[in-house]
C-alpha cells in the first residue's frame, strides 16, 4: 500500500517538474515579447500542461507576470452622447431664462402703460402715475439684462410682448381673443424662434 502511494507521489512530482519547465519557458517568452509593455505581437496563449490552458489576463503596470497572458483588446470609442445631452439641457435652460426675462419685461412695460391709461380715462386716481413710473423704471432696468441691445433681440422680445399683451387682454380686460389673435401670436412666436435659431447657427 505504501509503495502504491509512493509511486503516486513520484508521478505527481514528475508532473510538477513538467509544469515548472512549461512555466519557465512561458515567462521567458513573455519577457521577450511584451516585457516593455503591450505590443501588437503580445498575444501569447500556450498550454502550460496537458488539458490546462491559461486564461487571458492583462499585465499589471505594463509588465508581464508569470502564469498570465496578455491579449490586446480593441479600445472602444467613448460615446459623446452624455456631452450632447448636457449641451441640449444647458441650451434649453438658457432659452427658458431668456424667455422668462422677456416675459417679465413685457409685464413691466404693459403695467407701466396701463396704469396711466386708467387715470387718463377717469377709471383711476392720479396716484396711479407713481407705480406706473416705478414699473417703467423696472422695465428699463430689465432691458439692460437682455442678451444684447440689438434689433434682433428686440425683435424676438417683440413676439413675446405680443403674446403677453394678448394674455393681458384675456385675463385683465376680460376680452376673449379670437382665432385670428391666437394665429397671429403663434406666427409671431414662430418668427421669433426662427430669428433665435438663425442667430445660434450664425454663432
Amino acid at each position: 500500500m505504501a509503495k502504491v502511494h509512493l509511486d503516486a507521489v513520484r508521478a505527481k512530482l514528475e508532473e510538477m517538474r513538467h509544469l515548472e519547465t512549461s512555466l519557465v519557458a512561458f515567462v521567458e517568452s513573455c519577457n521577450e515579447v511584451c516585457c516593455k509593455g503591450p505590443t501588437r505581437e503580445c498575444v501569447i496563449i500556450e498550454d502550460l500542461a496537458s488539458q490546462t490552458k491559461l486564461e487571458a489576463t492583462a499585465p499589471s503596470q505594463g509588465g508581464c507576470q508569470a502564469g498570465s497572458t496578455y491579449v490586446k483588446r480593441p479600445k472602444t470609442a467613448k460615446s459623446n452622447l452624455p456631452q450632447k445631452r448636457t449641451r441640449v439641457i444647458m441650451e434649453l435652460g438658457s432659452f427658458a431664462r431668456t424667455f422668462g426675462l422677456f416675459f417679465a419685461t413685457a409685464i413691466a412695460e404693459i403695467v407701466g402703460c396701463y396704469l396711466p391709461l386708467l387715470w387718463l380715462t377717469g377709471r383711476g386716481s392720479f396716484w396711479l402715475v407713481l407705480p406706473a413710473a416705478l414699473r417703467l423704471a423696472v422695465f428699463v432696468w430689465l432691458l439692460t439684462l437682455h442678451p444684447a441691445a440689438s434689433g434682433r433681440v428686440y425683435a424676438t422680445y417683440g413676439a413675446v410682448y405680443i403674446a403677453t399683451a394678448l394674455a393681458w387682454l384675456w385675463s385683465v380686460d376680460g376680452v376673449t381673443p379670437t382665432w385670428t389673435d391666437v394665429l397671429g401670436v403663434a406666427l409671431a412666436l414662430c418668427g421669433a424662434g426662427v430669428i433665435a435659431m438663425g442667430q445660434r447657427v450664425a454663432a
